[in-house]
């Protein structure tokens, strides 16, 4: 078990550090405070780097339907 500071975990997620900052106030990546600084678990930053979702909001409903109908081959009607 390895323990990394925000910029080594911000290296390691490839993000910079106020992100891992956010991402440990939201619950999203645990972490302890010693101190003053933040310590994070190496595998804790591996299951957030296998787990990590798509970047990008996710397509509207509207939009979600025509990329469905332009896959399906048909010519969309709006």
């Amino acid at each position: 078990m390895a323990l990394l500071s925000v910029p080594q975990t911000a290296e390691r997620l490839g993000v910079n550090e106020r992100r891992v900052r956010q991402l440990i106030e939201l619950n999203r990546l645990p972490a302890q405070k010693v101190g003053k600084r933040w310590i994070v678990e190496s595998e804790d930053i591996d299951e957030m780097r296998e787990s990590d979702r798509l970047a990008g909001r996710p397509y509207s409903s509207r939009n979600a339907w025509a990329l469905l109908v332009l896959a399906a081959g048909r010519e969309p009607t709006w």
